[in-house]
């Protein structure tokens, strides 16, 4: 493809024969191919040469305002791009700068946030990534990327430490209350479950995962939450012993599930054997291991027959 792309736009005059708007296009396709190639420092200066051009053509009714602006926002986050990728990070942040001031209405002024974002939390810089994505929802907040963005921003909270997952917690509530509709809605709610059992606030991590059983009829997705409120109740089984058997009927169930996550059924029933074992039951928790075992490692296929 890019051989074919280069036999384009070097042939004689094809500036001249293809429609302004094309011709970039095309310079554009070819660029795309050298960085998917790896061939980073050729894409920093071809990023460059077709930047100088998109500015320096006019507009007309083949090249609009729009196109020009979209095109010039790809080709700045192109370079970018292949400025990090040779490390020099400083000029690559500086290349989304101007991006954002020349193309700010772009899709790819929008998408700079989360590359600069996924920079930083690279180099552990956790608060400038954050503050990366907040930006990206605050000036684009109608963007598709922007319930991503919140969620990713909370992982990045998360990941400083213990004492922010509270704020961690309320941008969550944000993805959630501005972002009702969005499919981060689910995964939002089972990282708010997480936080809230690391701050040993077991039972409304319980009662995220109730509502959510209620709500969701997905098969794959409530035995998702099954395994998970059983690991809840397991935490609050020294407080409440109660919970220990709800727990054990929950994973006795999904192990026995069929058709089902081998990987969901393997962690159900490995549990199931620990929870006996962890009670002094040791006969039973050795039956219930082999049970595992003999199930979906030495005869898996026997469930089929």
């Amino acid at each position: 493809a890019l051989e074919r792309i280069q036999k384009i736009v070097s042939e004689e005059n094809a500036e001249k024969r293809l429609s302004a708007s094309l011709y970039l296009r095309f310079l554009w396709l070819e660029n795309q191919l050298l960085f998917e190639n790896k061939n980073y420092v050729e894409s920093e200066q071809k990023s460059k040469v077709l930047i100088a051009k998109i500015e320096d053509s006019p507009i007309d009714k083949g090249f609009t305002l729009g196109k020009k602006e979209e095109l010039l926002g790809y080709s700045y986050l192109l370079l970018g791009k292949a400025l990090f990728a040779q490390e020099k990070n400083t000029a690559a942040l500086n290349a989304f700068s101007i991006l954002r001031e020349k193309a700010m209405h772009s899709n790819a002024a929008i998408r700079s946030y989360l590359e600069s974002a996924r920079y930083f939390a690279s180099i552990n810089d956790r608060v400038e990534a954050q503050q990366n994505l907040i930006e990206l929802v605050d000036h684009y907040p109608n963007s598709k990327y922007a319930p991503a963005a919140l969620y990713e921003a909370a992982i990045n909270i998360e990941l400083r430490g213990q004492s922010h997952f509270k704020k961690a917690f309320k941008i969550l509530d944000r993805l959630i209350s501005e972002y009702p509709k969005s499919k981060w809605v689910f995964s939002a709610r089972i990282k708010q479950a997480d936080l809230l059992q690391q701050l040993n606030e077991f039972q409304s991590a319980q009662q995220i995962y109730e509502n959510l059983l209620k709500k969701n009829r997905n098969p794959l997705a409530r035995h998702k939450l099954e395994l998970l409120r059983a690991k809840c109740l397991m935490a609050q089984e020294r407080l409440d012993p109660s919970k220990k058997d709800l727990a054990t009927v929950d994973l006795e169930r999904l192990f026995n599930l069929n058709n089902d996550s081998a990987d969901l059924r393997a962690e159900a029933g490995f549990l199931w054997a620990y929870m006996a074992e962890k009670n002094g039951a040791l006969k039973q928790a050795s039956k219930r291991y082999w049970e595992v075992l003999n199930k979906l490692l030495i005869s898996p296929n026997a469930e089929l027959n």
